[in-house]
Order: structure tokens, then sequence, then C-alpha cells
């Protein structure tokens, strides 16, 4: 297990600089294309894999318990809400999807991106399981120390919980089966048309958030996933709007400002000066952290903000920032990486609380996090 965390930790880096420009150019040739053209599908479709390819490597990253866990107060009502739509077009025309989400839901604390890949990931197996068609029913209740059933790799159901379930009509499975349900890799179907982590993937997920999940199957009548996530107490005032994502948003305006892009990747470098062109910035970029330096000796003025790629041959992004930093006294600094910023901490590489994009992120991540760095009242320290 630790060498497939390691493994897809070292993956992710160069994947996730290839998703990035495919779903940053898709964004912009939609926004180039007009509504009437027949192009605009076959873009669409190709923005939509590439951000299935990135869920895969997220998903990959929490199984390796190497992903970042971005924890925030959640209705989980809510997130299945949004995601219905997703779900019904995931699972086909032959396959039913129910809702039955509990009334008064308690709020919990986890990570929404793993918590819709968990729902994606439970679908997708529920869809499998019913060739000839079915009902896939997603609900949601309260519960007090529930009762687990054998199956269920853990069994601390002391205390209060919020249940998701996802029922399916398919196959099922047998006792031999079901004692296997949760080994890595462990499938039922052709290997040669079916590959992934199956639910030990959901399994990692939910123990990041000291939650229990549940499996009930019998053969020819079913299976139903539960996942138990921890009630979240103590809330604040603000919980039923932080469920939602209200990252502070800032509209295309000409700042006027500087900014100077490094990265060793050439076509990371293009689509981050056209995505910030594009909001009026002046752009500057540079392969490396010497040639940055060198750019920034002949500039007729000073730069604003340094965007720079932290994991860098000869010279990191760390080290470059802090040579700026000392012939720019007011630079704002933001690093990037394919790296996950858990794993760039523990290592040293970067600190804590320093502004951080892990790659890929989109064109307007990018544009409000430069923006929102540049409105900081004074320049970071870099160690």
């Amino acid at each position: 297990m630790e060498a497939i965390g390691r493994l897809a930790g070292g993956l992710a880096h160069d994947l996730n600089n290839r998703l990035m420009v495919i779903t940053g150019r898709a964004r912009f040739a939609l926004e180039e294309l007009p509504e009437s053209s027949p192009v605009r599908v076959h873009v669409e479709e190709i923005r939509q894999a590439a951000d299935r390819a990135s869920s895969v490597i997220r998903q990959l990253l929490a199984f390796g318990r190497r992903g970042e866990t971005r924890l925030t107060w959640l209705i989980l009502n809510d997130v299945i809400a949004a995601m219905a739509e997703l779900v019904d077009r995931l699972i086909g025309d032959k396959v039913t999807l129910t809702l039955e989400l509990g009334a008064g839901l308690w709020p919990v604390i986890a990570d929404r991106t793993q918590v819709e890949l968990a729902i994606l990931n439970l679908a997708m197996n529920a869809k499998e399981a019913m060739h000839g068609g079915g009902t896939l029913t997603i609900g949601t209740s309260n519960m007090t120390n529930p009762t687990l059933s054998a199956s269920a790799p853990t069994h601390a159901n002391v205390g209060d919980f919020v249940r998701l379930w996802v029922k399916d009509t398919g196959l099922g499975m047998d006792a031999t089966t079901l004692a296997h349900a949760f080994d890595p890799f462990f499938t039922t179907h052709d290997m040669a048309t079916r590959s992934g982590l199956g639910l030990t993937a959901v399994y990692g997920i939910m123990q990041q958030v000291a939650g229990m999940l549940d499996v009930e199957s019998v053969l020819h009548s079913g299976t139903t996933l539960s996942l138990y996530f921890p009630r979240a107490e103590n809330l604040p005032p603000s919980m039923y709007t932080t469920s939602h994502d209200h990252t502070k948003r800032h509209d295309p305006v000409s700042t006027g400002k500087t900014v100077l892009v490094v990265d060793d990747d050439s076509a990371i470098r293009a689509l981050i000066r056209l995505a910030l062109e594009s909001r009026g910035y002046r752009v500057i970029d540079a392969c490396s952290g010497h040639d940055a330096l060198l750019l920034s000796e002949i500039q007729r003025t000073p730069v604003d903000l340094l965007v720079t790629d932290i994991s860098m041959r000869a010279m990191g992004g760390n080290d470059l920032a802090a040579q700026m930093l000392e012939r720019f006294a007011t630079l704002r600094v933001l690093f990037m990486s394919g790296h996950v910023e858990d794993e760039l901490v523990t290592r040293g590489v970067l600190r804590a609380g320093e502004p951080f994009l892990q790659k890929p992120f989109g064109v307007t991540e990018l544009g409000d996090m430069v923006a929102t760095v540049l409105d900081t009242p004074s320049a970071p320290q870099v160690a």
C-alpha cells in the first residue's frame, strides 16, 4: 500500500501538468467558439475527459493518503443534490436514479471533493452490477450508535453519525466475494475492461474523516454500501454557507501589475500567460530560476508577483523566491506544484500557510488566487 502511495505521488506531478494544459486550453477554446459551432461538443468532451482523468489522480492520492485534504462543514444532502444530474448521466438510461434524502440532516466535517469521489465510485460500481438495468438509490439519514454488519472493516460505532447509502438492485455478492470486497484492486469484472481501487479507495476516504464504511449484499438481490460520517459539533454561525465553495472572486480588471511566471514546462507558462493577460496583467515568463533572475534585473518596472513552480531543476521555486525578495521588498509570491501541499510541507520545501496552487488548477482559480495574493498587505517571508 505504501508503494502504491509513493507511485501515485510520483506520477501526479507530470500528469497534473498535462491535464492542466488540456483543461485550460479547452476552456479558452469554448469561450471563443460560438454556441452554434458543431466543434463545441468535441471540445467539451475533451474537457470532461481531462476532468475525469484528474479525478482518477485525486482518487489514487486519496487512497495512498497523499492527497491534500480540505476539510469543511458539509450538509451531505447539498452535495448529493448538486451531483444528481452528473450521477444520472453516469449510470445511463437503463438505470433509474432515486434520492431518499433525510430531513434535518446533521452537518459533518469532510473534504467535499473526496465525498464526491466516493459517491461517483459507488455509483459506477452499482451501474456495473445492473447489466440489464435497475434502480440506484442514494439516501441519507441521521443515526446514533448504528449497527454494522459483520463484513464492515471497522466497528467503532458509538456516537452520532450521518449515514449516506448507495443501494442497487443488481447481482449482489455471495459470502466469498463479500469477504474480499475491501481488498485493493479486487473486482469481479474482466480486468481487461475494468480497473481501479474498488471499495478500498472509499475506505481510505472514510478513514481520513474518522468515519465508517459498511456493505450489505445478497446474491441476486442487490448491494447497499453505507458511509457513516461523524456528526459535527460546535457549529459556527456561518455553517450553512460554508458547505459550498465561497472562494473570493475578483472581476477581470486591468491592474497594470507585473507578474513573473516561472515553470520549466513551456505549455504551462503559455497557458498561465494567456489566463493572466486576459485579466489585464503584464506577464513575463522564464523557464528556470536562473533565467527569472536575469529577467528581473533588466525589467524597467518592479515585479509585483512571482508565480513559480516549486520543484524545478537546478534552482527550486523557494530558492528563487528568496533571492527575488532581496531585490523587490514588496514582492508577492505564489507557489504551484503538481505535488500535494501536505507532502511539500512535510518535506520542508513549502512552509504551511504560504500561497499555493495545486496543479491542475483552472484559469478562474488562478486569476482569483493571483488577485488575492496581490491584495495581501505585506510580502511573504520565505525561508
